[in-house]
């Protein structure tokens, strides 16, 4: 795909670009997205009731989802292989349970960002920006730029706040605001963490 691509969905239940499973794999490859979902539950891209794969590379993608329960690029629950490369991106979240990119609890898997920028804005009650809760899911970053601005009661960043998935970070940019009682910026307490040639900006209620 190289053209525009602008999808809108609302309901109790809306996928932009995916369906209830996608684990035979979504690949998007070129062009210009724009999702807009609105409802109870919602997927920008991925899957709302099982596993998801998917790849977007050479694209620019700009996620707006509004409701109770989100997930901007991944899955619900379950487990998540996602690649994201050469891209620009962001991800603007409203409601109570949101994930930016990853599974939105006890997820498994792997996420592997680069070469790209990566904007995520979030307002709800807990948010994970790129990870999971409570799971093992790994994430591997490298010559990325994050902005990451978050307003919750529960603010994880990238990895798992609670969980133990492992973290490399190589070449990147972080610019980090969360106001939240409760923040967790990177890594996860279980997890190997490793850190090479980034820069960071972080304020946590500040």
């Amino acid at each position: 795909m190289t053209g525009i691509l602008d999808i809108t969905a609302n309901g109790d239940k809306c996928v932009g670009i995916g369906g209830g499973g996608c684990k035979d794999g979504i690949v998007i490859a070129g062009g210009d997205i724009a999702v807009n979902c609105s409802g109870d539950r919602c997927v920008g891209i991925g899957s709302i009731d099982g596993d998801a794969d998917v790849t977007i590379s050479n694209c620019g993608c700009r996620l707006k989802l509004a409701a109770g329960m989100s997930v901007g690029v991944g899955a619900v629950k379950g487990s998540a292989d996602i690649s994201i490369s050469d891209y620009n991106m962001s991800c603007e979240l409203s409601g109570n349970n949101l994930t930016a990119v990853g599974v939105m609890s006890n997820g498994t898997g792997r996420i592997c960002i680069l070469d790209g920028r990566l904007n995520i804005s979030m307002k709800g009650r807990t948010l994970n920006c790129v990870g999971t809760r409570d799971g093992e899911l790994d994430c591997e970053l490298k010559n990325t730029v994050f902005k990451l601005y978050c307003e919750g009661g529960s603010v994880s960043g990238i990895g798992d706040k609670t969980g133990k998935g492992d973290v490399t970070a190589q070449s990147c940019q972080f610019d980090v605001m969360f106001l939240t009682g409760d923040g967790w910026w990177l890594g996860s307490p279980n997890g190997t963490l490793s850190v090479v040639d980034c820069k960071k900006d972080i304020k946590i209620n500040k």
